[in-house]
């Protein structure tokens, strides 16, 4: 880099962009990416107004041209993330941006964690309270058809029903949300546990309620580090997710244990209904629903992506419509 030869303001520890006129990125070091927490070979952005939220084409065209100022920015993604700026002009009509971070990623993370756990105990704490009220509608209803039902008529008959679906539909919701608040805010014990008597015992449930299902299991087994309940959760929410969105008259889900040096792989691969492509990326938002399946709440795949996190997994989705969706979890050896 000849061209960066001669400014004093330079030194290891700094981070640079460097950029055209229009505001392109041209190239950038190490300590750049480092403060912007970006992957060199894939995350790199085009334009300097993908990583400072305040730059629009106006105000980037101020800021590079302002070489006597510094300016503070803000993260794209995280807007509690701010850096000091300040451009110099370079030959050819580009600018040397010189920025350091005036806040921390460990300031942020312990923010962001504790923000996080007042969320989750506050959620809790709402979802709890409202279980009892939403049971007292259900249970208030049942005994107005079991004491009235000679007196009403099939209209009234059909709107306490609809009362009691909704309700039920409320309540799943909520029991929902705890479980979701569950994990991660209590304490799990996690252990080497063989994972093939525990899928076995979850498929030959959904087995009984659900006759056109089948399954296969690898003859070996396998052997996951993971707390027991969670990994129960997990397993349930996939299958029952699975099942759930297979229309087909026979459903299917094939599993398959993999080992490699530094993982242990599960996945799941269904013959069901797959998931459009361009929803894909939006299968692991909080209810998120891509059918107007009536007894599903979009809530599988995101309680199964919190389960991974919190072990310290991954998760992946294939999918192709009409075709199948293939889970994919990966777990570290300890």
């Amino acid at each position: 880099m000849n061209q960066l030869i001669g400014f004093p303001e330079l030194d290891f520890s700094t981070a640079y962009l460097i950029v055209d006129a229009q505001g392109e990125i041209l190239d950038m070091n190490e300590q750049a990416l480092s403060f912007l927490q970006l992957d060199g070979s894939t995350d790199r952005p085009e334009k300097i107004d993908e990583i400072f939220v305040d730059l629009n084409r106006e105000s980037a065209h101020k800021c590079l041209s302002s070489t006597d100022a510094v300016y503070t920015l803000r993260h794209k993604q995280l807007h509690e993330l701010l850096f000091q700026i300040k451009s110099i002009p370079l030959p050819k009509e580009q600018f040397l941006f010189l920025f350091r971070p005036l806040t921390s990623w460990t300031e942020l993370f312990k923010k962001n964690q504790q923000q996080r756990k007042e969320l989750e105990q506050f959620i809790y704490s709402i979802s709890h309270d409202l279980t009892a009220p939403v049971r007292g509608i259900t249970t208030l209803s049942q005994w107005l058809v079991d004491d009235f039902k000679s007196l009403l008529d099939e209209e009234q008959q059909e709107t306490i029903s609809l009362l009691q679906e909704k309700t039920k539909q409320l309540n799943d919701l909520i029991q929902a949300i705890l479980v979701y608040s569950r994990v991660g805010r209590l304490s799990f014990s996690p252990k080497w546990i063989a994972i093939k008597p525990l899928l076995k015992g979850v498929l030959e449930k959904h087995q009984e309620q659900h006759p056109e299902f089948s399954y296969h299991l690898p003859d070996h087994d396998c052997k996951l580090f993971i707390d027991k309940r969670l990994a129960t959760q997990l397993f349930e929410q996939l299958i029952s997710n699975a099942i759930t969105h297979n229309t087909k008259p026979s459903k299917k889900i094939i599993i398959n244990f993999i080992s490699t040096d530094i993982n242990k792989i599960v996945t799941l691969e269904d013959n069901g209904d797959g998931i459009p492509p361009k929803v894909i990326d939006r299968v692991f938002d909080i209810f998120f629903k891509h059918t107007k399946i009536k007894h599903s709440l979009g809530f599988g795949l995101t309680l199964a992506n919190k389960i991974m996190r919190v072990s310290n997994g991954d998760i992946q989705i294939k999918s192709e419509e009409n075709i199948g969706t293939q889970v994919r979890l990966s777990f570290p050896i300890r």
